[in-house]
């Protein structure tokens, strides 16, 4: 007879799928529990073997639990059931589940289960917090409601009632390591929707504890009990409502039970929700950037709920602190910071900024009732405001003291107060975009540039040159201004994500001229915003060693004040960013970069010429390094052939090495060397007879052996050999490391002996290779050919979505192009990698007929297309 009800079942539910398919059906969760209701209403009427289990001497009920109890049941949300009995559970119980469940097992629910007496469920529920949140959250469906009233009752008399402090205590801590464990979720590029911080979790805990406190029935009873205002409620839902319907389109889209919002799935959401293009973002950026909002959201609210409290961990209460504040209409109220009343901060809109400024001094937070103050009067800020000179110091303020423990620029950002003073910074606060390179929505990549700054100051980055750059930070004059950068410097963002930089240094001129700013220092700001990309760019994507970089990149940066505090916003916006935007090789690119162009600032451009005395001290010094007359002999030679560049960006003991290792080739077609220059980053010297192609066929072996390219310099030397210097990225599997080096150096040898078609096997690879999930790889590249960077060379810029072989497919199209490739550096661009060659041709001169310069492009754009 229940075979009837499944029947019943599978139909509404379809039909309820294809209503919410069609049309958003915005009531899904508590229909689709309504309809799994009916099934077990039919199913509990139509048993057979109930009737069998003399109901008058075991009567039972059926009892919903987690999710399907709140009436929440997402697409693939598990049934979690208890069969609940008076006294004991009898034998006959087994057939009666089976009843009710196997025919939900065959239309594929995942339906959990337990069958308890009312005693067993109180002693598991005082044992087993887990067993307690899934019972707190219980609704009857069907038998015997009287145990179901009797079984709420035990529980809240001898245990909520008598154990309420650590029960709440247990789910704070059991949500705190949650939090640890999958981190803000409201911040990662694939957020876990559930468990994470700003997650339904944090939902559900919020729940738990008005339930332990309240004995609250219905979620709206966070409003009823005081834990929200109306309008924070209205929000609250608001935010749920737009992430069960993520969810559920993602249980739909898996056909799973799914938490993750993985990449491969984000786009195809967007576009389900009617997500469109607009104002220079994807459809994929808005979808994101709501959800943020509502993931921001929530985790506010339920640190607020926490704090209102008094669960907080981020401060230990002082009911009786000694501490007062020194401005009137402030006050110390249970441990927080708060106003007297609206009324004064109506009459005094200033005390909005001093609030922050007591928060710092005292090192105590803001009550919830000031932050809520501090949003509803955010319409106090207007320009009469903004232009007293005491709004600005209470801003820079705060910049300033970003570090300590009461973070008030954070506190500035959730408050919306920020949005208040900068109008133009509501637009980037849930800005998303949608690549794996940057990690946080701009507003809170801007705050944390800030906080880096700060870190810098007073040299607690963590880095090895942290004394470096506290050093320079503490001798700029005008500190405030590199912090005012750090915070605007992606404001460009909120019109303009392909030009953001010069965008946002035009709109400097507005934010910063509502304040008391002198116009020379919004120039400075402005110019700071302008160029912030500017030496990370230069560093990665150049040529540091060519004199003609470091003379154009003094130029354009005019002073030392200037590059002093461009260089640490350079650091900080790139430490900020995320690991694929800083690792140790590029914080060394960059800090040679600056001290080159620091030398021509501070001693003029003809200070290049310097180079030409430096090379010759650092030839006498090799040949004093020589063992005897033969090898000075053999080192003189060597010289000849050896171009100043070469000799400028290597130290006297590096080309000893190198000339060692060219010793040990001999008649081999191939000598290696490997070496570690930290933790994460190599060093490999390929010396080989210098056969044409030489470059393609090394990035194709280190393709086969997925070994990552950042770097290679590439040099002629006299016999008719060439010296490759690489910097890779260590092999995945760091376990077996010296084997995959031992693989590498093998199938170097065979590919310098023996003819190898490098490219079909590359290729054969390529098809086993899983792409990168998320990504494109037929999107359109980009190739630039530039001819004005440098006197000597072409250079080539590949914009790219990156995937194994890029950069041998690049080297080989050259290759066939019969260009020699001097240099080679590997960068980035958001989520793609640029590809740099510094090229010339087989004449040793730079390629600048515009119709070479076409088939160039041509062909390498014709190359790197996958189905080619």
């Amino acid at each position: 007879m229940t075979q009837r009800a499944a029947e019943t079942l599978k139909t509404s539910r379809n039909a309820l799928i294809r209503t919410w398919t069609d049309t958003g059906e915005p009531s899904f969760l508590y229909r689709h529990s309504q309809v799994i209701d009916a099934y077990f209403l039919d199913s509990f009427g139509d048993s057979i073997i109930g009737p069998k289990m003399e109901l008058n001497k075991n009567p039972y009920a059926i009892i919903a639990l987690g999710g399907y109890g709140r009436e929440e049941m997402c697409f693939h949300s598990d049934i979690d059931l208890l069969f609940l009995f008076k006294h004991q559970v009898p034998d006959m119980a087994d057939a009666v589940i089976r009843e009710h469940i196997y025919p939900l097992w065959d239309l594929r629910f995942e339906v959990g289960y337990a069958a308890r007496s009312i005693t067993e469920c109180v002693t598991l529920a005082a044992e087993e917090p887990e067993v307690l949140t899934a019972v707190l959250d219980s609704r009857f469906i069907c038998g015997m409601s009287l145990l179901y009233t009797e079984l709420m009752e035990k529980i809240r008399k001898e245990i909520v009632t008598v154990r309420s402090r650590k029960v709440i205590a247990w789910l704070i801590d059991r949500n705190s390591k949650r939090h640890e464990r999958f981190g803000d979720s409201a911040y990662r590029l694939e957020p876990n929707l559930k468990e994470g911080r700003g997650g339904l979790r944090d939902y559900h805990t919020m729940l738990w504890i008005a339930r332990v406190l309240s004995d609250i029935k219905q979620t709206r009873g966070l409003e009823y009990f005081g834990y929200m205002s109306h309008d924070e409620y209205l929000t609250f839902m608001q935010s749920l409502e737009f992430i069960w319907d993520i969810r559920n389109r993602l249980h739909q889209l898996t056909g799973r039970k799914c938490d993750q919002l993985h990449f491969e799935y984000q786009i195809r959401i967007a576009e389900r929700l009617g997500y469109t293009e607009k104002d220079g973002m994807q459809p994929v950026e808005h979808c994101l950037g709501d959800l943020h909002a509502c993931m921001e959201f929530i985790k506010q609210r339920h640190f607020m709920f926490l704090d209102d409290l008094g669960y907080s961990k981020q401060i230990r209460r002082k009911r009786r602190s000694s501490k007062q504040s020194r401005i009137d209409g402030i006050r110390l109220v249970d441990g927080r910071l708060t106003f007297d009343s609206m009324e004064v901060v109506v009459r005094h809109p200033d005390k909005l900024l001093q609030i922050f400024h007591e928060s710092q001094r005292l090192k105590i937070p803001l009550s919830t009732e000031a932050k809520r103050v501090m949003r509803e009067a955010a319409y106090l800020v207007d320009d009469t405001f903004r232009k007293q000179p005491e709004t600005l110091r209470g801003i820079e303020r705060i910049l300033v003291t970003a570090l300590t423990r009461m973070d008030a620029l954070d506190e500035l950002l959730n408050t919306g107060l920020i949005g208040a003073l900068i109008p133009e910074f509501n637009q980037v606060i849930n800005r998303i975009q949608y690549n794996q390179y940057h990690l946080y929505p701009v507003a809170i990549h801007s705050v944390i540039t800030v906080n880096n700054l700060n870190r810098i100051g007073v040299g607690t980055l963590k880095s090895p040159l942290a004394g470096f750059y506290r050093d320079i930070f503490k001798s700029l004059k005008k500190r405030k201004l590199l912090l005012w950068a750090g915070l605007l410097h992606d404001i460009g963002k909120a019109r303009s994500v392909s030009n953001h930089s010069q965008v946002g240094a035009r709109m400097i001129k507005t934010v910063l001229g509502r304040f008391a700013f002198l116009p020379k220092d919004i120039e400075v700001v402005a110019f700071l915003v302008r160029m912030h990309l500017f030496m990370i760019k230069i560093a990665t994507r150049r040529d540091i060693h060519d004199e003609s970089t470091a003379i154009n990149c003094a130029r354009k940066i005019r002073n030392i004040p200037n590059l002093k505090m461009l260089y640490l916003l350079t650091v900080a916006d790139s430490v900020s960013t995320g690991p694929k935007a800083w690792h140790l090789w590029t914080e060394n690119l960059l800090r040679d970069l600056y001290l080159k162009v620091l030398n021509i600032l501070e001693n003029g451009e003809l200070a290049s010429r310097k180079a030409v005395s430096d090379i010759a001290r650092k030839k006498q010094r090799i040949l004093r390094m020589a063992e005897n007359r033969e090898a000075r002999k053999r080192i003189k030679a060597a010289f000849v052939h050896l171009p100043p560049r070469y000799l400028l960006s290597h130290s006297a003991d590096e080309i000893i090495r190198h000339m060692a290792l060219f010793e040990t080739l001999g008649t081999r077609p191939v000598a290696f060397e490997l070496s570690k220059l930290d933790p994460d980053t190599r060093q490999v010297i390929v010396c080989n007879r210098n056969a044409p192609g030489s470059l393609s066929k090394i990035a194709g072996v280190f393709t086969l052996n997925r070994i990552e390219i950042l770097n290679v310099q590439s040099n002629s030397w006299h016999n008719d050999a060439a010296l490759c210097v690489f910097t890779v990225k260590p092999p995945p599997d760091r376990i077996f490391e010296a084997e995959k080096w031992d693989r590498v150096a093998a199938d170097l040898m065979h590919v310098f002996t023996l003819p190898v078609d490098l490219s079909r096997r590359v290729m054969d690879r390529l098809k086993k290779w899983q792409e990168k999930p998320g990504v494109d790889m037929d999107q359109p590249l980009d190739v630039i050919v530039d001819n004005r960077s440098s006197d000597f060379f072409t250079i080539i810029e590949v914009c790219a979505y990156d995937y194994p072989g890029l950069f041998f497919r690049i080297t080989d199209a050259l290759y066939r192009l019969e260009v020699d490739v001097y240099i080679a550096k590997v960068g980035t661009k958001i989520d793609q990698m640029v590809n740099i060659f510094y090229i010339r041709d087989l004449m040793g001169e730079k390629i600048t007929e515009t119709d070479r310069v076409i088939r160039l492009k041509e062909t390498i754009q014709g190359t790197l297309t996958l189905t080619n």
